[in-house]
């Protein structure tokens, strides 16, 4: 069995020309052999690089994380090497190239062979804003007994249609102020509904920030009242 080259020693004492020569062709020998053979054995390189805000994992290996684009190399050992892509916040998996190919987020690669594998992630779509509501549904009462809850605090200029209902285990209606306000008031010039609810329609004149209330003397008080922002008809 050949020994490693920390295992070959110099004879001690005199020694011939021919004997010293012969010792070191020995050891150049021993080094070689064991080069080689740990060359041999080495795992093959996976090479790794992200495009994108995210990190990709080899199992057994570690992982490799970045905001932009960054590279990395692994040496996994043995068979089947698992690679799984995660996307960073607000980001998502796009696709594999190199060995890896397809939109699915694990991949695998058989090992022995030194491979390329690149990962690529986008930012998600931002949704645009939503358009400003011609038509609210109101409901008072819940989910607390002095509370507004609409499906939509934010109209556009012009004429919106208000459709109330009262599920409170007592009478509220529904009023809309006239003026631009802040929110401080607990009664104002306006228009609103019958006691229990109905249809109201509201012509805003003009964009800005309009307070909603119950008229029933206390309830404003106790918190049945809101504000409504009016945006631009261009908007």
């Amino acid at each position: 069995m050949a020994r490693a080259c920390d295992e070959v020693r110099w004879p001690l004492g005199k020694q011939s020309t021919m004997r010293t020569l012969a010792t070191a062709a020995l050891v150049s020998a021993c080094c070689a052999f064991v080069g080689s053979a740990s060359a041999a054995t080495r795992p093959a390189p996976l090479a790794l690089t992200i495009a994108g805000s995210g990190s990709v994992s080899v199992y057994g290996s570690g992982s490799l994380s970045c905001e932009d684009a960054c590279d990395a190399t692994f040496r996994p050992s043995g068979g089947l090497i698992v690679v799984r892509a995660h996307p960073g916040p607000r980001s998502h998996f796009v696709k594999w190239t190199g060995v890896c190919h397809g939109t699915r987020v694990t991949c695998f690669v058989q090992s022995g062979v030194g491979a390329h594998v690149q990962a690529f992630f986008l930012p998600n779509a931002v949704p645009p804003p939503a358009a400003p509501a011609s038509s609210v549904r109101v409901v008072e009462g819940a989910p607390t007994e002095f509370a507004i809850t609409l499906s939509s605090k934010t109209v556009r200029q012009g004429k919106v249609t208000f459709h109330v209902s009262n599920v409170g285990a007592i009478p509220h209606d529904f009023f809309v102020c006239s003026a631009p306000g802040d929110g401080t008031a607990n009664s104002c010039r306006g228009t609103g509904t019958e006691l229990g609810g109905g249809t109201l329609i509201v012509t805003f004149s003009s964009p800005g920030t309009y307070e909603y209330l119950c008229t029933v003397p206390g309830h404003a008080a106790a918190g049945s009242k809101g504000l409504l922002t009016v945006k631009p008809s261009s908007q």
